[in-house]
């Protein structure tokens, strides 16, 4: 991770890759240096919050979900549910880790599970 972030800051002192961008020889743009250093010193972090915000999503698809079963309409949203997936052509079958980490809504057939025990839960 450091040799990405020291090749970064040598790569911003290149005359060569300034050139490129359009700045002629011999300026050096601090803010454009700066932008190409911090976004290989905060991609990780950034990795880190999109996967954190991906999992917030989905626990609140899965409480609105809840919400909706107590409302007493789970049979409808599972229904409705289904006619969605199949008028976008969606494919109901996902990878559970990599659904996880990359799908803010969970797949259909987690959310039908999850209603179905949840409408269980209420009889």
């Amino acid at each position: 991770y450091q040799r990405r972030v020291r090749e970064a800051v040598v790569s911003t002192q290149s005359t060569g890759m300034l050139a490129d961008f359009g700045f002629p020889h011999g300026s050096q743009p601090t803010l454009m240096s700066l932008t190409i250093i911090f976004q290989y010193m905060f991609g990780p972090l950034n990795k880190l919050f999109s996967i954190l915000s991906t999992q917030l999503t989905r626990r609140f698809e899965f409480q609105a979900d809840s919400f909706a079963v107590g409302l007493g309409k789970g049979p409808l949203l599972q229904s409705s549910l289904i006619k969605m997936v199949a008028d976008n052509l969606s494919f109901p079958l996902a990878d559970k880790v990599y659904s996880s980490f990359t799908y803010s809504h969970p797949p259909l057939l987690e959310r039908l599970a999850f209603i179905g025990d949840e409408i269980k839960k209420q009889a």
